[in-house]
């Protein structure tokens, strides 16, 4: 099996543009580079969408907006293809379906934003040993908290959730808070009811193995863009697949522990 680990985010889309790799989860490729959530969206609704983005940053932190049928991801991704360049994509219009390239639909009325991912710092996590590097993607979840309403835009927040042991919960907060572009600290620790979700047994995306020190940790999530557009009940729309992320060219800031 080759170590997308090791690779750099060109090799990498050059694997999935020959059809390589199509499904899969992105959390443990291109160590150090920053990952990015995909939302494709009619140029009419773009307005609306980066509001409703801004209002709501801790789940959207906008990294790039392109322009209208742009493909490329400006300075973030210079070789890149909106189209080709995720393992998977959702479609909606109006069902939803799943897809591994968008090579063929019509972007030139379309504006694409990319929006941090928490697999940013996967590298930073199993470096500081609060991540272990064999769990696959992350487990989401619906919430009850309300995010700030824009235009047709207008839903309950998703949160991404990965298990960390007691022992390393202030250090968890003290190295992502730094990270504010691609989520920042966690949003909530432990009882998962507090924030709306009666299971973590029932996810969106992959399930989270507990060993027996660990306490559920939740940040907010890119995939809220998901949530609001289908909603929203937009007529066209795409964004990436669960835990199948577009990988930038820009790398994730070191950081010092004081």
């Amino acid at each position: 099996k080759m170590n997308l680990w090791s690779m750099n985010p060109t090799e990498i889309r050059a694997l999935l543009r020959n059809g390589q790799h199509r499904k899969e989860s992105t959390g443990y490729w291109a160590a150090g580079y920053k990952q990015a959530n995909l939302a494709i969206v009619p140029s009419k609704l773009a307005k609306d969408f980066e509001k409703f983005a801004l209002a709501n940053s801790g789940a959207l932190p906008l990294l790039y907006v392109s322009k209208v049928g742009e493909l490329t991801a400006g300075d973030w991704g210079k070789n890149s293809d909106i189209r080709t360049d995720a393992p998977a994509y959702q479609i909606y219009k109006p069902l939803t379906k799943k897809c591994y390239t968008v090579s063929d639909v019509d972007c030139s009325d379309m504006v694409t934003f990319y929006i941090g991912c928490s697999y940013s710092f996967s590298r930073i996590l199993i470096e500081n040993k609060l991540l272990t590097p064999n769990s696959k993607g992350v487990s989401m979840f619906r919430t009850n908290i309300d995010c700030y309403g824009s235009g047709p835009f207008q839903c309950k927040m998703i949160v991404s959730m990965k298990a960390i042991s007691k022992t390393g919960l202030s250090k968890i907060h003290q190295i992502t808070s730094k990270f504010s572009d691609v989520h920042g600290a966690p949003i909530h620790y432990g009882n998962p009811a507090r924030i709306g979700i009666p299971d973590v047994n029932d996810y969106i995306g992959d399930p989270t193995d507990f060993l027996e020190n660990d306490v559920p940790v939740f940040w907010c999530c890119g995939f809220t863009a998901v949530e609001a557009l289908m909603q929203a009940n937009v007529e066209r729309a795409f964004t990436h697949w669960p835990n199948s992320v577009f990988i930038t060219d820009v790398k994730q800031e070191d950081i010092s522990l004081e």
